[in-house]
């Protein structure tokens, strides 16, 4: 922004005062315009951050329904294992073993919510909407995070039948070891789901229409 002198001496105090409202108006002007020009971007900007973060969530809302197909055939899973398992503990013989821990999970996304985030759009949403958009993402954090730990777990409560995969062959302690593991991973499942049930009452809040 640029000020310029008077064009011709300042003869006196009324050509002062005239020369420095003149100043003063355009000086307003300008930075009232480049507030205008300010706040037309951020509203652009949050526009299409919110935009985004709809869509992603909607996106996330879809891997969600898949995760919960997802986590109830782990846990039927997990549920026959044990059934089994509990026949070898009790020196029982099995007909067609199938000890599985096949495990399956989508994670979710949060893109949208980074860059919404990196470019600046957060501090110029109303507090509701970002105390919403916070809850549910920290949700899916955690939910996703649940999951991954769940996975991690699934080889220390497999290994024994990695290394001796006759069922029947399998030592007491290897039994114990997996049952214990196994039982573990469908308590922590249940959990999950539960938190899962949470997530999936935000989803539906901040997809409703308004």
């Amino acid at each position: 922004m640029d000020v310029h002198p008077p064009h011709r001496p300042i003869a006196s105090w009324k050509d002062f005062l005239l020369h420095l409202v003149t100043i003063t108006v355009g000086l307003c002007i300008a930075l009232g315009l480049e507030a205008m020009v300010e706040a037309a971007h951020h509203r652009h900007i949050v526009r299409d951050a919110r935009a985004n973060l709809r869509r992603e969530i909607e996106q996330n809302h879809a891997r969600f329904a898949r995760n919960a197909v997802y986590l109830r055939e782990n846990r039927e899973r997990l549920e026959n294992d044990i059934r089994q398992l509990l026949v070898l503990r009790h020196g029982g013989r099995l007909q067609n073993a199938e000890l599985k821990w096949n495990w399956a999970w989508d994670g979710f996304e949060d893109a949208a919510w980074k860059s919404a985030r990196d470019i600046g759009a957060l501090p110029y949403m109303d507090a509701e909407s970002l105390g919403d958009y916070a809850t549910i993402y920290a949700q899916q954090e955690f939910v996703n995070g649940s999951a991954l730990a769940i996975i991690g777990n699934v080889p220390r409560a497999s290994a024994p039948i990695l290394v001796t995969p006759d069922p029947a062959e399998l030592r007491p302690a290897d039994v114990e070891t997996m049952l214990s593991g196994t039982a573990e991973l469908e308590m922590r499942v249940v959990t999950l789901e539960h938190n899962m049930r949470q997530l999936d009452e935000q989803y539906a809040t901040m997809l409703a229409p308004h």
